[in-house]
Order: structure tokens, then C-alpha cells, then sequence
């Protein structure tokens, strides 16, 4: 029985003696086997833990039987353990593991410690050697596509370009350690609901793929680049609007025609690129955003003449309670069932805007298209157009009539 994963063995004297030291985790393979010269197991106390290191193959020995004082497994489902021994007083810390193999391993140290099943019990001969696990795959031709061998669960970065997928292998979910995934040029047409299951990725390239929708896939939280161009897609979904961490997002040539409303949450994001889709107007909510590079060129945008409002015509009026309860439940970003709220109020929360200073509003009857330059939106910007022309069209709910003034000098 063998286990790949990052150890950490810690003394635990060393700090009864005052002395500051960290451990330092390492590569390395842990084994189950038998004591040297013994070819079958006589008792358990032949059964020994080795550590393997590329530093050291022959591993560091422990006893097993009567010097395993705990198991600590509180955190088995992220592949981390830890193996608490006697003599020495040693703490044996698991990270990085495959959960599956780890619970495996951990099944076959308890048959030892309470000396069951050792009919089924399979013990392994030390590595001649220990190679670093494989963190990076790179596969670019369909016959190279491991149908059978499965995926290396070290795995961080993983790139299938160019083999005609037209889905995304569930045996992808299974790689918790995945930070990086590529699965560009390729032809898939839907992804997995549950992408979130991911919980270490924070980039995925999904370029030139067929792509019709991603409005019901969950999105890993800790998402920073996502890579969408070159696919069908008509619109995004809210879900994005709340990811925390997204820096760049890249959606060009796709036939989008609207932005989300709430696109104006990614406080984080810095690139932009919505070039060669079908964009007529940005929410209002979009000046809350503070971006680097922004790339508008080549939308439907809609021809807006220049033509301030009077101040006097914004229509101010005290909000009702409906209005009140609905921008508190936003503003507070409460979560909410049909079961919690009157459906009349489900369906008003609905119908909200957003105001460019970020406030929600409820009321559109003074909303109005206006200009605004690309200048004010980002550091760097592409032209929206071939002929020269410096401003898009922005969609206007103004909240007072401070932002209704404010909304005519952009």
C-alpha cells in the first residue's frame, strides 16, 4: 500500500525545549511494508511506515503496532491527515493527497492497528526511487487522451487543445489539486453544472469551443481569469456578477447583446475585452468598475444624440414600502427563497436596476440613454468603432437628482 502526498514531520520535544523550528513539507511516498528479510507476515510487528523522499529512497522506518498513539482525519476530504507515534514523538502530517487514496491507506493502517482483514491486506516493497508527481499535462492530439490510464490526481495545470471534445470529462472534477484547466479548441457545447467542485482553479480557457449558454454552470468562487471568446454565447449569467476574485475576463467574438446589471459587483476586475459581439448599451452599473484594459471595439451599439436632460423633469418621489424592502434585501445581499418572501416581491426584485453611483433602484421612470467616454471607463481602451468615436451609449436609472445631474457630464 502506497501513498503520494506532501509530508511534514513534526517533533513535538522540540518545543518543550523552547526552540523555534518549522517543519518543511516535502514530496514523498508513503508506504506500508515489511520489516527487511521477512517474506511474509509472521505478526504485525513486521509491518513498518516508510517515508520515501527523492532525497532519501530508502525512507525513514517507523514501527507500527503499539507506537501509533492517533489519527487525526478531520480533514480527510482535502487530503490532509496526520499520524501521530510514540517513540519517536514524531506527528507524521498528510497533505496534498488524493482523498480517495488517502482513506484507503488510512483503511489498511487501522486493519493493521486492530489486526483484521489481513488476509486482504496488501503490503508494498519500498520505491527504488521517488520522482516528483506529475503536476502538469499537456494533451493536443486525440490519440494521446488517456481513456484508460485516468488523470494524474497531483494534477494543477491540464491542457487538452485540439482532440474534438464535446464535453468535459467528469474525471476532470475529480482533480482537486487543479489550478489551471485549457480546454480550448475544441467543440464543446456544454458545461458541467458543478465546475465549482474545483475549488482550487482560478483560470480556465475555454476559447474557440461551441459554447450556447453558461448560464446554469457554477463557477469555481476563486476564479481570477476566464477566457470565453470565440463561442455562441448570447448572454452571461448573473453568477458572475459575484465572484470575488475574477481579475480578467475575456468574452469577445460571441453574439452577446447585453451585459448583466450587476456587472458593476467585480470590484476586482481590471481586464475587459466584450470586443465583436452585439452589445447595444451598458448598464448603468459598469461605472463602478475600475478597470486597466477595456476593449469595446466592434458592438451594435445604438445611435444617441447629445440632448441633456432639464433637472426639473427627474421625477422624485418618497418610495414606497414595497421599494424599501427591496433595496434593503439587495443592498444587504440576502439570501432568499419563495418560501421566505411574498411572490409580488420576488417578481419586483426582479425588475431592479442599478444607479451609476452603485445603489439599487426600483423606479424607471426617469431612466434615460446617455453618452459617456471610453476615456472615464478604464486606463487603456480600444475605440468602440472604426470612424473614431470616443463614446458608448450608457443606460441611465439615476437614484436622486444628483445622479440625474451628474449622469448628463460624463
Amino acid at each position: 500500500m502506497r501513498l503520494n502526498a506532501e509530508i511534514e514531520v513534526l517533533s513535538r520535544i522540540v518545543p518543550s525545549l523552547n526552540i523555534k523550528r518549522k517543519g518543511k513539507a516535502m514530496k514523498a511516498t508513503l508506504v506500508l511494508s515489511r520489516k527487511l528479510n521477512v517474506n511474509s507476515i509472521s505478526n504485525m510487528s513486521d509491518v513498518i511506515l516508510i517515508i520515501c523522499t527523492s532525497q532519501n529512497p530508502a525512507g525513514m522506518k517507523y514501527k507500527i503496532v503499539k507506537n501509533v498513539d492517533m489519527v487525526f482525519t478531520k480533514f480527510i476530504q482535502e487530503g490532509k491527515a496526520t499520524i501521530r507515534l510514540k517513540e519517536p514523538e514524531h506527528d507524521i502530517i498528510i497533505k496534498k493527497a488524493d482523498p480517495v487514496h488517502l482513506k484507503g491507506f488510512l483503511n489498511a493502517l487501522y486493519c493493521i492497528l486492530r489486526n483484521k482483514n489481513l488476509d486482504k491486506l496488501h503490503l508494498s516493497a519500498p520505491p527504488s526511487q521517488v520522482n516528483h508527481p506529475k503536476t502538469r499535462l499537456i494533451i493536443s492530439k486525440r490519440q494521446d487522451y488517456p481513456i484508460r490510464a485516468g488523470f494524474p490526481s497531483s494534477l494543477s495545470t491540464l491542457r487538452i487543445q485540439q482532440c474534438n471534445l464535446c464535453r468535459v470529462d467528469s474525471r476532470i472534477l475529480n482533480l482537486h489539486n487543479l489550478q489551471t484547466l485549457d480546454l480550448s479548441n475544441n467543440l464543446i457545447k456544454v458545461l458541467p453544472a458543478n465546475l465549482d467542485h474545483l475549488t482550487r482553479l482560478v483560470e480556465i480557457n475555454l476559447n474557440n469551443n461551441k459554447l450556447e449558454h453558461v448560464c446554469d454552470v457554477k463557477f469555481p468562487r476563486n476564479l481570477e481569469v476566464l477566457s470565453l471568446n470565440y463561442n455562441q454565447l448570447q448572454t452571461l449569467p448573473e453568477q458572475l456578477c459575484f465572484m470575488e476574485k475574477l481579475k480578467i475576463l475575456s468574452v469577445s467574438n460571441n453574439i452577446l447583446q447585453a451585459l448583466p446589471e450587476r456587472i458593476g459587483f467585480l470590484k476586482t476586475l481590471r481586464n475587459f475585452n466584450v470586443s465583436n459581439n452585439s452589445l447595444k448599451l451598458l448598464p448603468a452599473s459598469f461605472m463602478q468598475l475600475r478597470l486597466n484594459n477595456l476593449d469595446l471595439y466592434n458592438n451594435a451599439w445604438v445611435p444617441v444624440s447629445v440632448n441633456y436632460k432639464d433637472t426639473d423633469m427627474f421625477i422624485s418621489l418618497m418610495p414606497s414600502l414595497l421599494e424599501c424592502s427591496a433595496s434593503v434585501i439587495v443592498k444587504q445581499r440576502l439570501y432568499y427563497t419563495p418560501e421566505d418572501l411574498p411572490c409580488y416581491l420576488i417578481d419586483y426584485l426582479k425588475c431592479g436596476h442599478w444607479c451609476v453611483c452603485g445603489k439599487p433602484v426600483f423606479c424607471t421612470n426617469s431612466s434615460f440613454i446617455t453618452k459617456v467616454s471610453v476615456r472615464a471607463l478604464a486606463q487603456t481602451t480600444v475605440l468602440p468603432g472604426n470612424c473614431g468615436e470616443a463614446t458608448v451609449p450608457l443606460q441611465v436609472f439615476p437614484c436622486s437628482q444628483t445622479c440625474w445631474l451628474k449622469c448628463q457630464f460624463y
